[in-house]
């Protein structure tokens, strides 16, 4: 899933959480700032004054986990894998080794539960 949801325009990394807690996927998403805020100021008219204040919006939110459904369609992912229904959106922090990649470059998951614990909490609540 994480490879296939990689190629949305909005993520330059994420880790899936699907667990036997949730009735369907969550991710959390460290964003392609650029391409949010175009998207928010260019086709969804937001008013924000950051990207970490557009990141909060739900339509934000909605419109990654729409980009992921249509990458997920795209590598042929099945319909479990594609009910992705809510993600974190990380805009201050890119993972490195250290700080949520191991050193061989793979998901520390982990350390990206801890250091995201308060944004992951959130999102349980929503979901």
């Amino acid at each position: 899933m994480e490879t296939a949801f990689a190629a949305s325009p909005y993520a330059t990394a994420l880790m899936v959480i699907a667990n036997g807690d949730l009735d369907a996927p969550l991710a959390v998403v460290c964003t392609t700032n650029e391409n949010l805020e175009k998207w928010g100021k260019e086709q969804a008219g937001l008013d924000f004054s950051s990207v970490k204040d557009l990141a909060q919006e739900a339509k934000a939110r909605q419109e990654v986990v729409k980009s992921f459904v249509a990458a997920g369609k795209e590598a042929g992912l099945g319909k479990l894998e594609l009910r992705i229904k809510d993600v974190v959106l990380i805009t201050d922090v890119q993972w490195l080794p250290g700080n949520g990649m191991t050193a061989s470059m793979k998901l520390d998951r982990h350390k990206i539960m801890e250091i995201h614990d308060k944004e992951i909490k959130e999102m349980y609540k929503r979901n």
